[in-house]
């Protein structure tokens, strides 16, 4: 089998999504703060930065930035973190969790929290 068969093989499989949240399910927007830095930060974050997390969107504020390193190493928790009822004794209904920066020289601590809806 060549590696060209390999491939229209591959696009043959039948391949079936799985939503992580079930449709009308209310998710949480989240917003992430920078809480400290315990070593050097080069972008620089900064501490109290923040940014929101609605869905599937990212909100930063103006003249603002994330640093793409920290952000793709939290961007899996973020869906877990938003749904709405998490099951009994999951460690995600905790409203707001810690997050540390990949980076071992930067070492920022992030805070996620859920933004409660006002009504």
């Amino acid at each position: 089998m060549t590696s060209l068969d390999r491939h229209y093989l591959v696009s043959y499989l039948e391949i079936q999504i799985i939503p992580l949240v079930d449709k009308g399910e209310i998710m949480y927007t989240l917003k992430v703060t920078v809480e400290r830095i315990e070593g050097y930060c080069n972008q620089p974050m900064l501490v109290g930065d923040w940014f929101l997390v609605e869905g599937g969107k990212i909100r930063i504020p103006e003249q603002k930035h994330i640093c793409m390193w920290a952000l793709q190493s939290m961007m899996p928790i973020f869906p877990l973190l938003q749904r709405a009822e998490p099951k009994k004794g999951d460690w995600t209904s905790k409203g707001q969790q810690t997050f540390v920066c990949p980076d071992p020289k930067g070492k920022v601590y992030y805070r996620i929290e859920r933004v409660e809806e006002e009504e």
